[in-house]
C-alpha cells in the first residue's frame, strides 16, 4: 500500500469525527451495562475490573480472569448473559455443586432464565431443570464436569445457540492441585467441536 495511503488511512481513523462516534458508543455500553447490573443484581459500586472484563466479554473477546474469592467474578459473565442473551445462551462449567445451587436460586429471583444441571437434584428437581433448557428466556446453563460431556447434555447445546462457555473454578482443571477434578479435562476436549465458535472465559 503506498504511503500516502497508509497515512491517509490512519489520519481518517484518527478524525474528531470518528472518536467521538467511538466515545459516545462506549459511554452508551457502559450506561447499559450499569443500568442492568443496577436493575437486575442490586449492583450500584461494582469494581473498574469488573467493568473491564464485562465489556471485554461483550466485545466477543477470549478472557482469562485470575482474582480472589469473593472478589465478584461470577458477575462478570452473568450479567453479560443477561444482557446478551438473545445472541446465545451462556453455558458455565462448574464443579461445587453448592455454589451452582445457591447461584441458580439467586438468579431465579432476580428473574434470570437459568439452569443446573449436575447430579446433587432429585429426580423431580432433574426433570425441572431439563425443561429449563427449552425455555426462550434461558440466559444460563450451570453444568458438572460429569455432566458436561454426556451424550445427553451434547444433543441438547447442539439445538441451542451456545455463545459464551465459562470455566469456572478453573484451577480445578490442575493435575497438580488438590482440587483437582478428573472430569475437567475431557470437558476442555469436548469445548472443541459444538462450542468451538464461543467467546471462551
Amino acid at each position: 500500500m503506498p504511503r500516502a495511503e497508509r497515512a491517509g488511512k490512519s489520519a481518517q481513523s484518527a478524525s474528531p469525527q470518528n472518536h467521538a462516534t467511538t466515545t459516545s458508543g462506549a459511554f452508551a455500553e457502559r450506561e447499559r451495562i450499569h443500568s442492568v447490573l443496577s436493575s437486575v443484581f442490586g449492583i450500584d459500586t461494582p469494581r473498574p475490573e469488573q467493568i473491564e472484563a464485562m465489556e471485554a466479554i461483550i466485545k466477543g473477546k477470549d478472557l482469562l480472569l485470575n482474582q480472589p474469592t469473593s472478589w465478584g467474578k461470577s458477575i462478570c459473565y452473568q450479567l453479560p448473559a443477561v444482557l446478551l442473551r438473545e445472541s446465545g445462551v451462556t453455558v458455565v462449567i462448574s464443579p461445587l455443586v453448592s455454589l451452582m445451587h445457591d447461584q441458580t436460586a439467586s438468579l431465579r429471583k432476580k428473574g434470570v432464565g437459568v439452569a443446573s444441571l449436575d447430579s446433587g437434584r432429585t429426580k423431580s428437581e432433574q426433570e425441572f431443570e431439563l425443561l429449563q433448557l427449552d425455555s426462550p428466556e434461558l440466559s444460563l446453563i450451570y453444568v458438572s464436569p460429569e455432566r458436561f460431556c454426556t451424550e445427553g447434555f451434547m444433543s441438547k447445546m447442539a439445538s441451542r445457540n451456545v455463545a459464551r462457555l465459562v470455566v469456572d473454578e478453573a484451577h480445578c482443571v490442575s493435575a497438580w492441585g488438590h482440587d483437582f477434578r478428573p472430569a475437567y479435562l475431557p470437558s476442555i476436549s469436548c469445548t472443541r467441536g459444538t462450542f468451538q465458535s464461543a467467546v471462551k472465559l
